[in-house]
């Protein structure tokens, strides 16, 4: 598979070298502009025709690879100068491709150099979720936490009146009065007597006395 211009044989390299430099604009201690064929974000295009089929090469990778050898494998070429049309090697270093990406202005390499969230806490590792930290990926504790809260006050908001929250007896005429509800009930917004639950459980015990399954 071809990957490099040293793929081809030296006596090819010796002609692409010719027909390459003829499309560079070259500026003395500045970018070298390509004036062949681009990509749409602006990247050069070389076209290599002494394969079996076309291949289109990064005009940059070509550049390099006539002045300085062939680039080591797992590594990308960053543009210094940040001009994608540049194809000075002095304006273009092997890096890893993690490394090129928070180099460049994409959302991974903003949200790399961030101290705070959107919210503005502090990004620190006690604040982050250890199983994102490991992954690169920084997550705010205290905005979870808002969220959740506000979530759940949502929730309590659009939750339907009950039918009992007016009422001052439930359904067996106790009244509901501060010493007979239930607590947990009451947590989610609802009201249980606790005389009832006590007939209940009660009744429950009977009946299971009788079945000859009670158990104390």
């Amino acid at each position: 598979m071809f990957h490099s211009i040293f793929d081809l044989t030296e006596e090819r390299r010796n002609i692409i070298t010719d027909w390459f430099w003829a499309k560079v604009e070259k500026h003395d201690n500045n970018c070298w502009i390509w004036k062949g064929a681009t990509t749409i974000t602006g990247y050069g295009i070389y076209i290599i025709t002494s394969v079996p089929k076309l291949i289109n090469m990064p005009a940059h990778r070509v550049a390099y690879e006539l002045t300085n050898g062939r680039i080591p494998d797992g590594l990308t070429l960053d543009h210094l100068c940040k001009n994608p049309s540049c194809v000075n090697p002095l304006h273009l270093e092997p890096v890893t491709l993690k490394i090129n990406v928070l180099r460049g202005n994409s959302v991974s390499a903003k949200s790399k150099i961030k101290t705070h969230c959107n919210r503005g806490h502090s990004l620190t590792i006690e604040n982050c979720y250890a199983r994102d930290w490991k992954k690169g990926v920084r997550s705010c504790k205290l905005c979870a936490r808002l969220r959740s809260h506000e979530h759940q006050a949502q929730l309590r908001k659009d939750r339907p009146l009950r039918h009992n929250r007016n009422k001052t007896h439930c359904i067996h005429g106790h009244p509901f009065t501060p010493k007979n509800l239930l607590k947990t009930p009451l947590k989610q917004g609802r009201r249980g007597c606790k005389l009832c639950k006590r007939l209940q459980t009660r009744k429950y015990r009977e009946n299971a006395k009788q079945r000859g399954n009670f158990k104390k």
